[in-house]
């Protein structure tokens, strides 16, 4: 009976913790995944999803949620609630894909970057990307691992 009682506990503390179906998550800034300009693609516009459209200042609050398992899972434990949490949800491995894409075209760029610098223009942004970008991919593919 004693052994009945700690399993049932047992499952009864998977079950309150979101484990019990294996789902694993991250929660990241929109930022972490660069500029709008290049995030967009992968989680839409870095303003709230029930505005339709940003403003001339955008301020607005995303979290990513990066999942490995149930895509219901991830959208129970970090829901949207209008006016007050703003979520993306994005697999593992469509994360890591995208950011592994977006390291190489920003590396690409680099190449054409660096001869601005030749000529005197500040660049150190592209450089901050590519490092920012990396280790957002290296915090995916540590979810991936777990």
């Amino acid at each position: 009976m004693q052994k009945l009682s700690v399993l049932i506990a047992m499952f009864f503390v998977a079950g309150c913790n979101g484990q019990m179906d294996g789902t694993r998550t991250l929660v990241l800034e929109y930022s972490d995944f660069g500029p709008q300009c290049l995030a967009h693609r992968l989680i839409g516009s870095c303003w709230y999803q029930w505005n339709p459209c940003g403003g001339e200042s955008v301020d607005d609050e995303i979290k990513v949620v990066v999942y490995r398992g149930l895509l219901q899972t991830a959208k129970e434990r970090y829901p949207v609630v209008i006016g007050k949490s703003d979520y993306r949800y994005v697999a593992c491995d469509d994360a890591s894909r995208f950011l592994k894409e977006e390291l190489k075209e920003v590396s690409e760029l680099a190449k054409d970057v660096q001869q601005d610098q030749s000529e005197g223009e500040d660049v150190t942004w592209v450089t901050e990307l590519i490092a920012d970008l990396s280790r957002t991919l290296e915090r995916v593919e540590g979810l991936g691992k777990q």
